[in-house]
């Protein structure tokens, strides 16, 4: 009967040991894919609007006045669609600082990962001073 108790309560332990595991591996796994999305939504903030500028840089190519009234109205609706995402620029960087510096379990941030909290705190810091 001693046995048995000893092998039921090594058998409870290993599963213990397991469940936290698996766990801890959810709650990293949850971080990173928090992370990636913030680094993602602002990627494609960035590039939407690198989009407009070669759109407007393309438009310029023609020569007429007509040509270039209407590069003139694209380029101040282009800048009126960024100013407008400004804000939530700003949001999603403050969210991604958030999410950098409350890593689970104390694990330290990669060389990568500190250059990029570095960076975005300091655009949050211009962005806010503005």
């Amino acid at each position: 009967m001693k046995t048995f108790f000893t092998v039921f309560f090594a058998i409870l332990a290993a599963a213990a040991v397991i469940l936290s595991g698996l766990w801890a591996k959810s709650r990293v796994d949850a971080w990173e894919i928090a992370w990636r999305s913030c680094e993602a939504q602002v990627s494609a903030i960035l590039a939407s609007h690198e989009t407009l500028a070669s759109a407007s840089d393309y438009a310029s190519s023609s020569g007429s006045v007509d040509a270039a009234m209407a590069r003139l109205r694209e380029a101040e609706s282009n800048l009126k669609r960024i100013q407008a995402d400004q804000p939530r620029i700003v949001d999603l960087e403050r969210q991604a600082v958030s999410v950098l510096e409350q890593k689970p379990f104390g694990l330290p941030l990669t060389a990568s990962e500190r250059k990029e909290l570095a960076a975005l705190k300091n655009d949050v810091q211009k962005l806010t001073d503005k």
